[in-house]
């Protein structure tokens, strides 16, 4: 597309926020401007943008994060040459806008962040930083250089900016009483249990992590009593099971996630802390697990002396109170470094979300004042997984599903910013 110069007019110029992007109209396209570069720029714009040939994949006020890059090239028919190259950003990553410059080449650098949700960008000349945006800032850099990186940084995660995905599966024709979830690190299995049959039922899933592909393998185990969650090692080869009589249940499978294969192991019995436990998680290393009570409304860490042996299993005397959010405390997940944890409560069909400032050790949690309802889906919540902190799964006790969630990227919203460069 030709920005053309009449389009360019003083008044066009000075009335925009940002050269953020192209406005169409028919087959010609404006330019815009940045206020606090209008004296600046705005005759320098109309002089040499009298023929400017935009690259075809230059995406401008659409979805996601744009970065564009514009490079003085030299004349054609007299008028300055320029190309400009473009990148859609969908997360935290490095991008190298362009690289291997005359080192005299000038180049310009305009960066709205005024959309950015959390986190920052940043631009790199010839790996030297030259700053740094964060939200609500509108930035612009001048300067030569030999190569450019834009550099997009990850924020906080926000649990109150999930998605529901209008995906789910129902487990009813398994399970009406479905209680707990969990999934096997690839996404390609799903593993619930429920309090009507007392067992975990094993699915797979066509497109991993998609819950509406999820179908039933045939494959189950009897997992003891009234289970309320299910949990594995990374490995596959240890199930635990956690119920209302206030154990949490050792399980060794011959063959990795094959619940079939499933052999009973130790018990570890924590009915005298809480007689009305749910959550069940594991730090990642198998040192420590992690509990939700419904009976004094707290969460509870306890740890083993042998990695995923439960019967080395103790009780720490570590617990944190949840009353404030939820008195019928369900389950449980954390993030992969232990920083933060999900709780969801069926007194309030909501997810809370916390910060532990150690992570994993329990004493250090706080609650972030971040929750998120879930009581469009279902009115009885019952369990949770997380997989790695963009996707969210929900266990519903009323209409026996499984729903699907999105978590933002906690970088950037819709347009975060764009980086035009000459």
């Amino acid at each position: 597309m030709t920005i053309k110069e009449e389009d360019l007019t003083p008044e066009t110029v000075l009335e925009t926020d940002l050269i953020r992007g192209v406005k169409n109209t028919s087959k010609e396209s404006v330019l815009y401007s940045v206020p606090s570069l209008r004296t600046r720029l705005n005759a320098e714009i109309q002089a040499f943008l009298k023929a400017v040939t935009m690259a075809d994949d230059l995406t401008v006020d659409g979805i996601g994060f744009i970065g564009g890059v514009l490079l003085d090239g030299g004349l054609i028919n007299g008028n300055k040459k320029t190309d400009i190259y473009s990148h859609e950003f969908t997360t935290d990553e490095t991008w190298a806008a362009v690289a291997g410059l005359d080192p005299d080449t000038i180049i310009k650098t305009d960066v709205d962040g005024r959309n950015i949700v959390s986190g920052s960008v940043s631009v790199e000349y010839d790996s030297v930083s030259l700053g740094t945006v964060t939200v609500g800032e509108i930035k612009t850099f001048i300067d030569k250089a030999e190569a450019v990186d834009i550099i997009a940084s990850p924020g906080v995660f926000d649990i109150s900016s999930a998605i529901y995905s209008s995906l789910f599966k129902s487990v009813a024709t398994e399970e009406d009483r479905p209680q707990g979830v969990a999934f096997k690190p690839d996404g390609t299995k799903m593993y619930i249990v429920g309090l009507t049959n007392d067992t975990v039922y094993q699915y797979t899933l066509s497109t991993p992590w998609k819950i509406d592909t999820a179908s039933y393998d045939t494959v189950l185990f009897a997992a003891g009593t009234n289970p309320t969650d299910v949990t594995f090692k990374p490995d596959g080869i240890k199930m635990y099971v956690t119920d209302t009589s206030g154990n949490v249940r050792e399980f060794t499978l011959s063959t990795a996630w094959l619940v079939s294969s499933a052999s009973a192991g130790p018990t570890f019995s924590h009915l005298s802390i809480d007689n009305a436990q749910h959550g069940l998680r594991f730090k990642s290393d198998g040192t420590k697990f992690y509990t939700c009570g419904a009976e004094f409304d707290r969460f509870y860490q306890y740890s083993l002396g042998t990695p995923w042996d439960m019967s080395t299993a103790s009780y720490d005397s570590i617990f944190f109170s949840i009353s404030g959010q939820d008195t019928d405390s369900e389950g449980i997940e954390f993030a992969q470094d232990g920083s933060k944890l999900i709780m969801v409560g069926a007194a309030t069909n909501t997810a809370y979300q916390y910060t532990l400032s150690t992570p994993w050790d329990l004493s250090t949690i706080a609650y972030d004042s971040l929750s998120f309802s879930l009581a469009g889906q279902d009115t009885d919540i019952t369990g949770i997984a997380i997989e790695d902190f963009t996707k969210m799964y929900i266990v519903g006790d009323i209409n026996n599903s499984i729903f699907q969630y999105s978590i933002p990227d906690a970088v950037f919203d819709n347009n975060a910013f764009a980086v035009v460069q000459r």
